[in-house]
C-alpha cells in the first residue's frame, strides 16, 4: 500500500491491525506518529518513508506480533519514543536478527515490553541518547548475545528489563547516569561474567 501522496501526520490507531494480505506500506515523510496497534499482528514486511522522515512517535503495540517484519527503515534518527509492546514478538520469521537503535539518535524512552520475545535477535545496539529502557523492554530476548553496551545518558532500567537474555556475555558496565535500577533487571542473564560500578 503506497500512502506517500496521503497528509497524514499520525497513522490512526488499529489502521491495518490484523491484516493478513499487507505485506508492504510506503508512508509519507512527514508522518509523525504510528498510533496504537496500527500494523499489531499483521503480515506487514517492510516499512518504506518517502524523503527524510520526521517520525518522532511509535505507538503501543504498533507492530506487536508481526513476525515477518524487516527492520531496515523502521527506526529513523528522528525517533524519540517507543511505545509499550511496540515490536513484542517481531522480526521472529524475518531475516532481521540484528537491532541497531544506533541511528535513533534522538530516541530517549523505549516502553515497557517493547521487544519482549523477539527471540531471534542476536545482537543489540543502543542509542547514546537514550534515557529510559521499560520494565521487560528486552525480556525473553535469549539469543542476544555479546556485551551489552550501556548509553552513558542513561538514568532508568525498569524491572526485568533484560529478564532471562541468557546469552549476553562479559562485563556488565552500569553509566554513572543511572539513577533507577528495577527489580530483576538482569535475572538469568547467567553468561554474564562481572559487573562494574565504578562509573
Amino acid at each position: 500500500i503506497d500512502l506517500s501522496g496521503v497528509f497524514l501526520m499520525t497513522l490512526p490507531e488499529g489502521a491495518f491491525e490484523g491484516s493478513r494480505t499487507l505485506r508492504r506500506v510506503v508512508l509519507p515523510g512527514y508522518l509523525q506518529s504510528i498510533g496504537n496497534g496500527a500494523f499489531a499482528d499483521s503480515r506487514l514486511e517492510k516499512l518504506e518513508f518517502t524523503g527524510t522522515p520526521i517520525l518522532t512517535t511509535i505507538g503501543d503495540r504498533a507492530f506487536e506480533g508481526c513476525s515477518g517484519l524487516v527492520m531496515d527503515g523502521v527506526f529513523p534518527a528522528s525517533l524519540l519514543s517507543i511505545g509499550e509492546r511496540a515490536f513484542a514478538g517481531a522480526f521472529t520469521e524475518s531475516e532481521s536478527n540484528q537491532l541497531d537503535l544506533s541511528r535513533a539518535s534522538a530516541l530517549r524512552t523505549i516502553g515497557k515490553d517493547a521487544f519482549r520475545a523477539c527471540n531471534t535477535l542476536t545482537k543489540l545496539t543502543l542509542p547514546m541518547n537514550l534515557a529510559e529502557i521499560g520494565e521487560g523492554a528486552f525480556s525473553e530476548c535469549y539469543n542476544l548475545t555479546g556485551t551489552l553496551t550501556l548509553p552513558m545518558s542513561l538514568t532508568t532500567i525498569g524491572a526485568e528489563a533484560f529478564y532471562n537474555c541468557k546469552n549476553l556475555t562479559g562485563i556488565l558496565a552500569l553509566p554513572a547516569s543511572l539513577s533507577q535500577l528495577g527489580e530483576r533487571a538482569f535475572m538469568r542473564c547467567a553468561a554474564l561474567t562481572g559487573l562494574d560500578l565504578s562509573a
